[in-house]
């Protein structure tokens, strides 16, 4: 693997693991607190299930932060 190669690489896992952990937190947060008011269930009951609600914010996060990472190191990289 080339120089350029690893860099890019690299630089693409650093930026889409920052952009996901920042994009599932903020999804995370909204889903449960959209099913607090809901079911109005206590924090007790939120940490439950944390496991469920997991899988259906990385639904939505994983293209986004995908796409924002690879477009912004490529866009980088185009404008040097």
């Amino acid at each position: 693997m080339g120089i350029l190669t690893r860099y890019v690489f690299f630089d693409l896992v650093k930026v889409f693991m920052l952009t996901l952990s920042v994009m599932t937190l903020m999804m995370f947060l909204g889903i449960m607190g959209k099913e607090a008011i809901d079911t109005g269930l206590g924090l007790g009951g939120l940490l439950r299930l944390t496991p469920y609600i997991l899988p259906n914010a990385m639904q939505f996060t994983l293209p986004g932060a995908l796409l924002l990472a690879t477009t912004g190191v490529y866009g980088r990289m185009a404008a040097s």
